[in-house]
């Protein structure tokens, strides 16, 4: 029993320290998903504006953020008297600007930071933001009036490298579009079920096609390691099934998804997370896939799921 409790403990410790949310669908739901715990913790409402479709940043920025998101939150509960607050977030041009508001009485002006050097006496915890955000070109603001509440921004750069949000939703970047119209697209033959598998893991990816290379009436006709390479491999070869990850790098799982159903809406889609909440499984169906599995029950109903799908039984997995 008490083994259970500590389990349980550190699990949670783990989300708030990392959420899976976080890489896996980004700050907005994994800000909407940490203030929904802090509000009922503390009795404080949230006021949370963050663009569903904000564009993904480098994981270290986006944790960044997400530390500010915390850090600000914990002050606003300690020290601003506050019984509400906000955190919204935007892009604008080549940043994007996070913010934490409060109405609470707010610093006294002694207490305000006048220089980047004074930051330390408002205590470690926003002398850490600001380093962490400096350490990623960006900066930190705080501004506070007594009685009128504490504002708190941060300001990121959006990097080439990091964003991952490469095309709308409803449209497919000129590489894509190429592709598809090219002469490489090919349709499938045969009776065997053919069969894309993507994740960024090779261990995972060997596991999946010795599983389903055994059984009969399936082939695995090709692997990728990235969300571009799913997309360009799903739209030359045609698959009947995509097995996907929806970590993936450079485009995520979910975007692979709508871009797949956009452009080859008959391939059927099953994906596999490493997180089992309830919004992780409303994010995929609303993506269009039609199953979703958790990487740990993966190993018990792939198979029988993939059958499923391929021979047209509604069956839809969550747990």
């Amino acid at each position: 029993m008490l083994s259970n409790e500590c389990n349980h403990e550190i699990r949670t410790l783990s989300y708030v320290l990392h959420p899976p949310l976080l890489d896996e669908l980004g700050l907005s739901c994994a800000v909407n998903w940490y203030t929904q715990g802090f509000e009922s913790r503390t009795g404080i409402r949230i006021d949370v504006d963050i663009p569903s479709d904000l564009a993904r940043l480098a994981p270290d920025a986006e944790v960044a953020l997400f530390r500010v998101v915390q850090e600000s939150l914990t002050n606003v509960h300690r020290y601003s008297e506050s019984p509400t607050a906000f955190v919204r977030a935007r892009a604008e041009g080549s940043e994007v600007r996070l913010e934490i508001g409060d109405s609470g009485k707010g610093m006294s002006e002694e207490s305000q930071p006048q220089s980047r050097d004074s930051v330390v006496t408002l205590g470690v915890g926003i002398q850490g933001m600001r380093e962490r955000i400096r350490q990623l070109s960006g900066r930190l603001e705080i501004t506070s009036r007594p009685g009128r509440g504490t504002l708190v921004a941060a300001i990121l750069p959006i990097t080439s490298h990091g964003a991952q949000k490469l095309q709308s939703r409803d449209g497919a970047s000129a590489d894509e579009t190429k592709a598809s119209e090219s002469g490489n697209s090919a349709e499938p033959t045969g009776l065997r079920k053919r069969i894309l598998i993507a994740d960024d893991h090779e261990v995972l990816r060997r596991g999946i096609r010795t599983m389903l290379e055994s059984a009969p009436g399936l082939e695995i006709c090709d692997e990728a390691v990235d969300g571009r390479e799913t997309l360009e491999k799903t739209l030359a070869q045609a698959p009947d099934l995509v097995i996907l990850d929806i970590n993936m790098p450079i485009l995520n799982g979910l975007e692979v998804c709508r871009q797949i159903l956009h452009h080859k809406p008959n391939t059927k889609i099953l994906v596999l997370s490493v997180d089992d909440s309830e919004k992780i499984a409303e994010e995929v169906f609303i993506a269009g896939a039609l199953s979703y599995l958790p990487k740990s029950t993966a190993a018990d109903k792939l198979l029988s799921e993939v059958n499923a799908l391929l021979n047209e039984r509604t069956h839809v997995q969550s747990a």
